[in-house]
């Protein structure tokens, strides 16, 4: 067994869940799948071959706040649910029950394994796949990275893709130390000069008593010709669909909020490239950036995606000192805690490398959670296509409310966009 530090975004959200309500202390995400003709015996050989391979799928979070790697693990087994003779209403209240529980998991983060994988046997064959993963030991794309393998092993049993030659562990020490000195330095005063200007989140419509912690995914497909016409948008504003996305998510959130500056947590899924296999290695690869929008002095909208556009550039060259440690430094200024919960997290860059799951069968249910966060704006390409969602707790934020504030969200992204503009 091996012991490596947790990256500043792992520690925050691992240090998270004690300070979260109940119920709600789990970095997670779960997928659900309809497979038609699954051999279950195989899928589950092919995750036995892929935990073996990637350390980080063997690896837990002590109490003490370090990534424990061990060597070897027992063989993994998939949960096994037998629903396809039971009658339909009986039926649905399992799978209902399987979902709430595998979806609102809080597993141990020093309990191997961090992975939770059930499958319910149905009528006809089908078989419903639960998944469910806690990000700190592996965020979306790594879990799309070990699902193509998955794949690969299911199709070829005896043929293993390249092993990565470097690990997760070794990949932050090499980003930690290529960071010159003089760099860190530049990037922490950049960031205190504007600690004392930084607004505050945006004040979203809450529920009058909050309930029992529940998470609620709105979802939108924007087919590959609004995706396409959403980067030429961009590309006429000569600004990243990043930036793009971002300013009309900004938009929505200060009409909602009646709010013209206020600051939002950007996610970000980058592997710097230090070594040639990074891109085949699996870990929480995620970075946390404070994003300042300013809808008050920027003009018409056009301005304002520009200026989206600058402030991100911006911010990025000086992202060595984290937006984790921001956030702790705006607390000490303020002296009270500084919290950003409301976010925007994407995975465009990494459109072509996604493995969505689609050769298992029909994707039926999916659902993510962050600790301390009531609304997460994730966007990602799938075959093409945009595909928009807001995950809301709707135990703190009001649900009407929120569905508006999407579909204004949706439409406005299709008026932007639309060819007669």
């Amino acid at each position: 067994m091996s012991f490596s530090p947790l990256t500043q975004v792992q520690r925050a959200y691992w240090a998270g869940q004690y300070n979260a309500r109940p119920g709600a202390g789990a970095c997670h995400f779960s997928v659900e799948y309809d497979c038609a003709a699954l051999d279950l015996d195989r899928y589950e050989a092919a995750w036995r071959k892929v935990i073996g391979r990637h350390p980080m799928l063997r690896t837990v979070v002590t109490p003490f706040g370090y990534n424990l790697t061990f060597d070897r693990v027992p063989d993994y087994r998939i949960r096994r649910h037998a629903l396809q003779h039971l009658e339909a209403p009986l039926r649905e209240r399992k799978l209902r029950a399987l979902r709430e529980r595998i979806s609102r998991r809080v597993p141990r983060h020093d309990r191997w394994p961090l992975l939770c994988i059930e499958a319910a046997l149905l009528p006809d064959g089908v078989t419903r796949l639960f998944v469910g993963v806690d990000v700190l030991v592996c965020d979306v794309v790594s879990f799309s990275i070990a699902h193509h393998e998955v794949r690969r092993f299911c199709s070829h049993v005896d043929k293993s893709p390249p092993m990565p030659r470097v690990t997760f562990a070794q990949y932050v020490d090499e980003v930690d130390r290529s960071v010159p000195e003089r760099e860190r330095e530049r990037a922490r005063r950049y960031w205190l000069s504007r600690l004392e200007d930084l607004p505050d989140r945006p004040a979203l419509p809450s529920v009058e008593r909050p309930g029992p912690v529940r998470f609620h995914r709105l979802e939108e497909r924007l087919d590959a010709g609004h995706w396409t016409a959403i980067k030429r948008r961009a590309g006429s504003l000569n600004v990243t669909p990043t930036a793009f996305l971002l300013a009309v998510y900004a938009e929505v959130l200060g009409e909602w909020s009646s709010m013209e500056r206020f600051v939002l947590a950007l996610t970000r899924h980058e592997r710097k490239q230090v070594h040639p296999t990074v891109d085949g290695v699996i870990g929480d690869f995620r970075t946390l950036l404070i994003h300042e929008v300013d809808r008050a002095t920027q003009g018409r909208f056009d301005d304002r995606v520009r200026a989206t556009h600058r402030r991100l550039s911006a911010d990025l060259e000086h992202e060595t000192f984290s937006g984790v440690e921001v956030l702790a430094e705006k607390s000490v200024h303020a002296e009270r805690p500084f919290a950003t919960p409301v976010m925007f997290t994407e995975a465009i860059d990494h459109a072509s490398d996604l493995d969505d799951g689609e050769w298992l069968g029909k994707r039926v249910h999916e659902m993510s959670r962050t600790p301390g966060i009531v609304l997460d704006h994730r966007v990602e390409v799938r075959r093409d296509a945009c595909l928009v969602q807001w995950d809301i707790l709707v135990s703190e934020i009001d649900i009407d409310s929120a569905r508006r504030a999407f579909d204004r969200y949706v439409r406005r992204l299709r008026e932007e966009t639309a060819p007669h503009r």
